[in-house]
C-alpha cells in the first residue's frame, strides 16, 4: 500500500511540475519578448496541453534570446522549487513520499533545457516543433534522455548524501 501511495505522490508531483514549469516557460517567452520590444498578443498557458505565445509583431534583434528564455526560465523555476522545498530541509531523507515528490519535481529540468536549445536554434518566427516532426528519432529520445539524466542526478545526489 505504501508503494502505491509513493507512486501516486510521484505522479501527482510530476504533473504539477510539468504544468508549472510549462507555464513559467511560456511566461518566460512573453517576458523576454516584451523586454526585446516585441508585441505579445496572447499567451496560451499549459493546461493540460502545451502552451504557446502569439506575437503580433516580432523583432529580429536578439531573437534567439527569446527562444532560449522559455526553457531556461522553466528549468530555473523547477530547480529553485527543488532547492527551496527539498534541498533546504533535506526532505527526501524524511521518507519515501518526500523522495518521490522531489524526483517528480526535477524530472522535467533536463527536458526544459533541451527544448530551450531547440527553440533558441529555431530563431524568431520559426516553429521549433518542426524539428520534432522532421527528426523524431533524434529529438524525442534526446528529450527522454534529458529527463533520465535529471532523474539520475537526483538519485545520485541523495544516495551520496546518505553516506
Amino acid at each position: 500500500m505504501v508503494l502505491l501511495a509513493v507512486v501516486a505522490t510521484f505522479v501527482a508531483t510530476t504533473i504539477l511540475a510539468q504544468l508549472s514549469g510549462c507555464n513559467v516557460h511560456e511566461l518566460g517567452h512573453a517576458l523576454v519578448a516584451t523586454l526585446l520590444g516585441w508585441e505579445v498578443e496572447l499567451v496560451n498557458l499549459c493546461a493540460p496541453a502545451s502552451g504557446s505565445v502569439v506575437y503580433s509583431q516580432v523583432g529580429t534583434w536578439a531573437g534567439n534570446a527569446q527562444g532560449y528564455a522559455g526553457g531556461l526560465l522553466g528549468a530555473l523555476f523547477l530547480f529553485a522549487v527543488y532547492v527551496l522545498v527539498f534541498v533546504r530541509n533535506s526532505r527526501p531523507k524524511q521518507g519515501p513520499f518526500w523522495w518521490a515528490a522531489g524526483l517528480g519535481t526535477v524530472v522535467f529540468i533536463g527536458p526544459q533545457l533541451v527544448i530551450a536549445v531547440m527553440e533558441g536554434m529555431a530563431g524568431p518566427g520559426e516553429d521549433y516543433t518542426e524539428l520534432f516532426r522532421e527528426r523524431p528519432l533524434v529529438f524525442i529520445p534526446l528529450v527522454i534522455l534529458a529527463g533520465v539524466v535529471s532523474a539520475a542526478a537526483y538519485v545520485l545526489r541523495w544516495r551520496w548524501s546518505s553516506r
